[in-house]
Parts: C-alpha cells; sequence; structure tokens
C-alpha cells in the first residue's frame, strides 16, 4: 500500500533517517524512556514496531533526525543507547 502524501512528505523533508532497534525490559515507562530521551535530542519518531520477546520487547523505531546530530548518541546519564 502507497504512502499518503503527508507521511511521504514528512521523510522528503527529513535531514537523516535513521531506523534504530532497542530491547526493553516488559515494565512501566520503558519505552517512555527512550522517547523522552529522543525528543531531548530533536529527534522526530516516525513510527514504531514492537516485537515481542521473552521478558520483553523489541522495538524498531524509525526516526528523522536533525542533521547536526551524529552517532554515537549518548543519554544524559552518559551510556550509549
Amino acid at each position: 500500500m502507497p504512502l499518503p502524501c503527508v507521511a511521504r512528505g514528512r521523510l522528503a523533508a527529513a535531514p537523516a533517517l535513521w531506523r534504530i532497534r532497542v530491547v526493553l525490559a516488559d515494565r512501566p515507562g520503558a519505552l517512555k524512556r527512550i522517547t523522552h530521551q529522543l525528543t531531548q535530542l530533536n529527534i522526530n519518531i516516525l513510527g514504531i514496531h514492537a516485537h515481542r520477546t521473552v521478558g520483553g520487547s523489541l522495538d524498531e523505531l524509525v526516526l528523522s533526525v536533525p542533521g547536526e546530530l551524529s552517532w554515537p548518541v549518548r543519554w544524559q546519564d552518559g551510556s550509549t543507547p
């Protein structure tokens, strides 16, 4: 199924597109911690797909990332994702 025009426009306007995967524990707020950190870096989340795993989930995120941001990203506690 083709993407709606609005979605295609957001993808075309993104400075950089990243796809990341994170393994999260099955605890309240686990995804919120990641999404909060991403918004603090001015990263727009375009899509999330969650896959159940034993004891948690593997979440795949499609991100629109500002052009000046490069890998590795560091969280506020100094760790890398």
